[in-house]
């Protein structure tokens, strides 16, 4: 590990002068004033909400008073930088503290209009609160696959969740999260999340998230706050960016704050990992059976300027050609690859400049036997932005530009195939879209009793698609016609937002307006919301919230080649217009949260929500030809999010249980949502056993989703009346899906660098798991024989269903440097 580690907390940038020797403070000369960043000395990372308070120095005689005036305060911003204006030169005392990490006091000398720069570093140490007392446990380390020892934190997580959010819901996931839910093979995002209270997903080969019984195109994942579309690799099996990319993630299932452009069911708010901290590199590289990654970062000028980079790859199509050479059977034809990259500079007086880039992509180029043939196919996303953060006056302005491309296209490869296998060529298709946004947002640079931000948006929505018609039924029928658009929207956001205190209660609102050609009939959109917490106890609170949200885009269907029938590559991105309303959501939630000891958290959260103009499959029962692929409706969705977790000790983890209830209004028809989920239960521990090893154990339980029965219709001598037809519309549900994992893991510390391994049982239950839904085939007992169908000597209907994964192992290794 290239790495050169100054355990200090205060780095002092820039010259603090002064001429002779100075009163404590001078008034009536020319102003100074002072600024910086603070970070987190163990991540690197801004601290944003820390206070930071100039006081009065050191006397005439050299003693420091009992009770310090309070000179002037403010609080730092989201990229962690603050500024103290209109000070008078003289002898201070610097103060910064935040909850979860030691305060530091340090001495400040000003001299006649300078402008010193001062950036803080904070360590992690919980602190008692009251009420609510947090053991220093909660300071202890664990370490990563990878080796590097990163702070547990989840105790000051927590209470910096619930000091920026007022809603119960509001999820703030940690590194330590991420590693304790035993994803697939590597430690993945998006499914550490289905470990999560009211998220869940379809069955064992998909990463998407089901929210609260919304369907994945409804939640809107946000990257360093520019939108990405379908972020996934593998037809869906994995998340599209590598967890050593990201340093923070919050979930909003419910109502969210109005800074968020859309996002239906839920908003995942993505912050990647940047190099700020202690000065020096340190670089890393893991293996694992789906890919392999390195990662690198580093900081310098004091630890106010830094980089990152992440990088990973799958290998199984180099694996294949390098142990088969030129034999074109034995080939892999598909690979997937991402990048992420990260810059942060201070630019001196206070200028903070940012900027990230992010690429992600699959690639398929040939056939897989029996699956797909004669196809090249990719799809990904390539995203990126640059904010300028800068003083003005006594407020902060942060000024934004980015952009996001999602391309999903497939072609026919023309050339010569075995033409054994009996799969077809996938159709071609060609589709992108485009998100591209200029974005202000002003905060006030010194704190005050109220909160407040406020900004303004000008977004421009494009989605271009030429390919088959969109299908979101699971029977893939031929002919189905060709569709091609060029859409594109442009709007205007203004929005502003304030928490005030009313009483015990904490009180924030927000409203975001949006004006533009995708508004519906040219009237403005508005999405207010409303939250409100009040404790009740000691360490007790409940908190209640109201708001609207509007999705300019839907994602109802798939586009491009299909495995197994239901392992998509690509998605179709749909934007609202003349003829087709924007979706429109309306969300309540009710819960409350109890801190039961320094260890224990209970929570609680009871949600309603209802979705207009939902695009969803046509469910009339009939001729699955003669119909339109997708109608609007509406969506109904109510339940209970209930979870204690466990957060400092040898043994932690947590038990969430969640109930819901989605039914859709279409056509006339109610109907249960097809991404219903009645009921869901996951329990995860992380057990530590000594320095070196770890054992990560994760199990989920959850009861079927609906599904339609597809059908052929009765054929004679006279032939098929109607084809394939639809059946009552989700009539049944899916069996109950039971899958139980775990990991152990091992991490050595060498000189100067550590390597790792890790095993993972996938399955350990042996389940088979076949939930989702495949086809149905008509069993004749004149054929199958009376003892081969489930009805004896009457002609039965049997449904089948695609089978989980099987038990298996999975092995990782990891090495930092």
């Amino acid at each position: 590990m290239i790495r050169f580690r100054a355990w200090v907390v205060v780095v002092v940038l820039g010259s603090v002068v002064g001429t002779g020797s100075l009163p404590a403070q001078t008034r009536g000369t020319v102003p100074s004033r002072l600024h910086g960043r603070v970070i987190d000395a163990e991540v690197g990372g801004p601290i944003e909400g820390a206070d930071v308070a100039l006081l009065a120095g050191v006397d005439d005689a050299g003693q420091q008073g009992p009770e310090p005036e309070v000179i002037t305060r403010t609080e730092t911003d989201a990229s962690g930088a603050y500024a103290l204006l209109d000070v008078a030169p003289g002898e201070y005392r610097l103060r910064v503290s935040r909850i979860g990490y030691r305060s530091v006091t340090i001495e400040v000398r000003l001299g006649r209009d300078s402008a010193p720069r001062v950036a803080v570093a904070l360590q992690v140490a919980p602190i008692p609160l009251e009420p609510l007392e947090v053991s220093t446990r909660g300071a202890v380390e664990m370490r990563q696959p990878s080796g590097s020892r990163i702070a547990l934190g989840r105790v000051p997580a927590e209470t910096l969740r619930q000091e920026r959010f007022l809603t119960s819901d509001a999820r703030l996931v940690t590194q330590a999260d991420l590693h304790e839910s035993a994803t697939l093979g590597e430690v993945d995002v998006f499914r550490a999340l289905q470990r999560l209270p009211g998220i869940s997903t379809r069955d064992d080969f998909s990463a998407e998230l089901w929210t609260r019984g919304a369907a994945w195109g409804e939640t809107i994942v946000y990257l360093d706050g520019m939108p990405l579309f379908n972020p996934l690799h593998g037809f869906g099996l994995l998340s599209g960016m590598s967890a050593r990319s990201v340093e923070t993630l919050v979930v909003h299932p419910g109502v969210r704050p109005v800074t968020f452009s859309e996002g239906g069911a839920a908003v995942l708010d993505l912050r990647t990992r940047s190099g700020l901290g202690p000065e020096g590199i340190e670089a890393g590289a893991d293996v694992s059976l789906a890919s392999g990654q390195v990662w690198g970062g580093g900081a310098w000028g004091g630890g106010t300027n830094g980089w990152a980079v992440t990088a990973r790859r799958s290998y199984a199509d180099l694996a294949a050609t390098a142990i088969a050479g030129s034999d074109e059977d034995a080939q892999f034809p598909f690979d997937f690859t991402d990048v992420h990259g990260r810059l942060d500079l201070d630019l001196g007086s206070g200028v903070l400049l940012d900027a990230s880039g992010f690429w992600e992509q699959d690639r398929l180029r040939g056939e897989i036997p029996d699956q797909i043939h004669r196809t090249a196919a990719t799809w990904g996303n390539l995203a990126g932005r640059v904010a300028l953060s800068l003083p003005l006056g006594r407020l902060r302005l942060r000024q934004t530009v980015g952009r996001t491309s999602y391309r999903a296209n497939v072609r026919e490869i023309v050339g010569e195939f075995d033409d054994q296998y009996s799969a077809p060529s996938a159709d071609p298709a060609a589709h992108r879209v485009g998100y591209a946004t200029i974005r202000s947002e002003i905060t006030p640079s010194e704190r005050g009793d109220t909160l407040w931000s406020a900004g303004v948006e000008v977004i421009r929505h494009s989605s271009v698609y030429d390919g088959p018609q969109a299908w979101p039924y699971s029977r893939d029928l031929p002919e189905l016609g060709v569709a091609r658009w060029d859409d594109a929207l442009t709007r205007l956001s203004a929005w502003g937002h304030s928490r005030w205190h009313a009483g015990p209660a904490a009180v924030e609102a927000g409203l975001r307006v949006d004006v533009g050609s995708a508004t519906r009939a040219g009237r403005a959109e508005l999405s207010p919301m409303l939250s409100v917490r009040l404790p009740v106890a000691p360490a007790a609170t409940v908190s209640a919230a109201v708001g609207r949200t509007v999705q300019y885009g839907q994602s109802p269907a798939g586009v491009g080649p299909r495995l197994a029938e239901h392992l998509e590559s690509g998605r179709l991105w749909m934007l609202a217009g003349p003829n087709r309303r924007p979706l429109s959501v309306r969300i309540a939630t009710f819960g409350g949260e109890v801190w039961l000891s320094d260890a224990w958290l209970l929570s609680a959260t009871a949600y309603g929500r209802r979705s207009d103009d939902v695009l969803l499959p046509d469910p009339t029962p009939g001729p699955l030809i003669q119909r339109p692929p997708l109608v609007a409706g509406r969506v109904r969705a109510h339940g209970l999010d209930v979870s204690a977790r466990r957060m400092l000790g040898a043994i932690t983890g947590w038990v969430a249980y969640s109930y819901g209830n989605a039914q859709a209004e279409v056509l006339g028809l109610t109907v249960p949502a097809p991404t219903d989920r009645r009921h869901a239960l996951d329990v995860t521990a992380r057990v530590a056993m000594g320095r070196s090893w770890s054992l990560n154990l994760a199990h989920t339980w959850a009861t079927g989703s609906p599904y339609t029965r597809v059908v052929d219709d009765d054929c004679d001598e006279g032939g098929c009346a109607a084809g394939v037809l639809l059946d009552r519309p989700f009539l049944r549900r899916g069996p109950t899906y039971s899958s139980l994992d775990a990991v152990l893991s091992w991490v050595h510390a060498f000189d100067g660098w550590s390597l790792g391994a890790f095993i993972q049982g996938r399955n350990l239950l042996g389940r088979d798991n076949a939930v989702t839904y495949s086809s149905t085939s008509r069993c004749d007992p004149v054929i199958h024989g009376s003892t081969g169908c489930p009805g004896g000597s009457t002609p039965t209907w049997v449904d089948s269903f695609t089978s989980g994964m099987i038990r298996l192992p999975l092995i990782g290794l990891t090495a930092t440097f």
